[in-house]
């Protein structure tokens, strides 16, 4: 009997911490979603500009301005809501990926003499600080997917 009564309390633990992980993981991410998308639109001239600093063509940098900020609003939606947020940390972690690969191309000087189009005090990180950070971010989405993925299953 004290066994099971064990074995039932370190699952509730268990829970409780996946719980725990899980919420820490998607309020941080919607914190930094919303930072970066609303700093964005509030600058929108700045975020322009920096858009057409990239090496991409005008008409699709101009495009980019409104899409980035705006999927990141999406993807703070998603997030939010329980229903939607599995879906929420799909779309961070391709988003992150991206964001990563961008970074990536910049540290390895494949962008040329290219600005960061991050909102807000992120634009002010040094690359290798950036990569740090979306690396982070990363994990964070990565884990509370998995976390997810594994609820659903049970």
């Amino acid at each position: 009997m004290e066994i099971e009564y064990k074995i039932l309390n370190r699952a509730r633990l268990g829970y409780i911490s996946s719980d725990l992980v899980t919420t820490t993981c998607y309020l941080l991410l919607i914190l930094v979603y919303t930072y970066s998308s609303l700093s964005k639109l509030q600058n929108f001239e700045e975020t322009q500009r920096q858009m057409l600093n990239q090496p991409v063509p005008e008409s699709i940098a101009g495009i980019l301005a409104w899409f980035i900020p705006a999927v990141e609003l999406l993807t703070v939606i998603l997030l939010f809501f329980p229903s939607t947020r599995k879906l929420g940390f799909k779309l961070s972690t391709v988003l992150l990926l991206v964001f990563t690969f961008y970074v990536v191309m910049a540290l390895l000087d494949l962008l040329g003499d290219t600005a960061c189009t991050c909102g807000g005090l992120i634009s002010y990180l040094s690359w290798d600080a950036h990569l740090l950070f979306n690396i982070t971010l990363l994990i964070l989405s990565i884990a509370g997917l998995l976390i997810k993925e594994r609820r659903s299953r049970q």
